[in-house]
């Protein structure tokens, strides 16, 4: 995966170090990072293997992990950047969850959110499947790859009775990692109230096949 991965993954504090570049580098960006995409699968993989277990942690991306537990895997992972997959799966799952939002805040850096600013309106206003398959085939590649195996990930998160959550809490839990990123944090949070992403989960979670079947 290539040494890029050491700021890809970063401890979620004030003074977090954005990724690869500066803050004016990256305001146009319009795709992520490669390192990032590729971090962000693997934790769909291993959240989604773990959801299917017979007995999986409740509170899957809810529930925190321990900051300076997940900061030192980070740490491994920086030390061993091709070995991030075998690194993780030795991880407790609320670490990798709060790595994957994390990683999710990168792409916020990278390219405004995960659904970019050219079609985060669309999600915003997709009601039907055609509206919200029309929005996903505009996404870049990765962009659309990342969001079809995060909610791949969610319907199996949200199918298992045990983890006690449903599309209106990964709605609540990730809508501040998914919503636009511009302008001071005030502004992002009244925007998050303002902007419900409930209806937008249950509908790309309820009709996943029908949304992604010609996306890749």
């Amino acid at each position: 995966m290539g040494a890029s991965i050491v700021t890809a993954l970063c401890p979620c504090n004030r003074n977090r170090i954005l990724p690869f570049e500066s803050n004016s580098e990256m305001k146009d960006s319009t795709e992520m990072k490669d390192s990032t995409f590729e971090c962000l699968v693997i934790c769909c993989d291993m959240i989604e293997a773990h959801a299917k277990r017979p007995k999986p942690e409740e509170g899957i991306l809810r529930v925190s992990g321990r900051h300076a537990s997940w900061k030192a895997t980070i740490e491994k992972i920086q030390d061993s950047p091709d070995h991030a997959r075998s690194i993780l799966a030795g991880s407790p799952i609320h670490d990798v969850s709060s790595i994957f939002k994390e990683l999710l805040r990168d792409v916020q850096d990278q390219c405004g959110t995960l659904l970019t600013k050219k079609c985060y309106h669309q999600f915003k206003e997709a009601k039907s499947v055609q509206q919200a398959k029309e929005a996903v085939e505009k996404l870049p590649t990765k962009n659309r790859a990342v969001l079809r195996k995060m909610v791949e990930m969610l319907s199996v998160v949200c199918a298992a009775p045990r983890t006690r959550m449903t599309p209106e809490s990964c709605a609540m839990v990730l809508a501040p990692n998914l919503v636009l990123k511009s302008g001071s944090q005030e502004e992002m949070l009244q925007r998050l109230i303002a902007n419900n992403m409930k209806g937008l989960f249950e509908l790309l979670i309820g009709q996943k096949r029908a949304i992604f079947t010609t996306s890749e």
